[in-house]
């Protein structure tokens, strides 16, 4: 690779300004246009970009910006040789970007989680079913002496009846939701107390009505449970492309 590349960050429609923020290595964004779209990129020294800290925060910093608008957010670390590569992957996909950017226009992504608050999530769901905390009990009853199959029964009941809990909580709050938000990508718990997690595509003249369904929910649930709502966030979970880079044509 040459010594200076060109790094990528978001894909626009043309005539967009660059946003006024620092991108990787302190460098400012500018927009590379052609077919009627336009690129985010910046001059980076390197041909490769590790995911350190600076480098993630920069990186999010500029598509955080750009999303203030309509934003096609690209992958961290998408590095091509020249302005030309990036002018050759906007004709070669213009098609499809302008279809993607077409569907997101005017949305953006907000995050929500389902949790157990507080509690221990392991004790507090045994204590919600009957034949499980029947199970539990026989099993400390045992001590040491506990029969391998009765280890794997409790292990195996408790491990049904978190996946009963997640089904119920991520189908309770995407009907609470369904009329407020465009599209959804369910994301995998991260912690036994994590119920549901999940990405929303909401328009930007709904959120009022899709924070107010979000706390309708909450309001709905027992005091032992807890909803983390973020955002707004560039529409990364509804995002997923796979640009091929070619030279522009002369």
């Amino acid at each position: 690779m040459p010594k200076e590349s060109t790094y990528l960050y978001a894909v626009v429609r043309a005539g967009v300004g660059a946003p006024e923020v620092e991108g990787l290595e302190g460098a400012r964004p500018v927009v590379i246009e052609a077919g009627g779209l336009g690129v985010l990129a910046s001059p980076i020294s390197c041909g490769a970009v590790r995911p350190r800290r600076a480098n993630l925060a920069a990186h999010q910093r500029v598509v955080a910006a750009a999303a203030k608008g309509t934003a096609l957010p690209l992958a961290f670390g998408m590095i091509v040789r020249s302005i030309e590569e990036a002018r050759g992957m906007l004709e070669t996909h213009g098609e499809a970007l302008a279809g993607e950017l077409e569907r997101i226009d005017g949305c953006v992504e907000m995050g929500v989680r389902v949790r157990v608050d507080g509690a221990d999530p392991v004790s507090f769901l045994v204590e919600q079913d009957t034949r499980l905390r029947s199970m539990r009990d026989e099993l400390v009853a045992a001590g040491a002496d506990a029969p391998h199959h009765l280890r794997v029964a409790v292990g195996e009941a408790f491990a049904k009846r978190l996946e009963q809990e997640r089904d119920g909580a991520y189908t309770g709050l995407v009907s609470a939701v369904n009329d407020a938000a465009h599209e959804v990508t369910e994301n995998a718990p991260k912690a036994d107390a994590e119920l549901a997690n999940a990405a929303f595509l909401v328009s930007r003249d709904e959120l009022g009505a899709f924070e107010a369904a979000v706390h309708a929910f909450a309001a709905s649930l027992s005091d032992e449970y807890a909803i983390d709502l973020t955002g707004p966030w560039a529409p990364h979970h509804f995002v997923d492309l796979h640009l091929e880079v070619e030279p522009a044509a002369a």
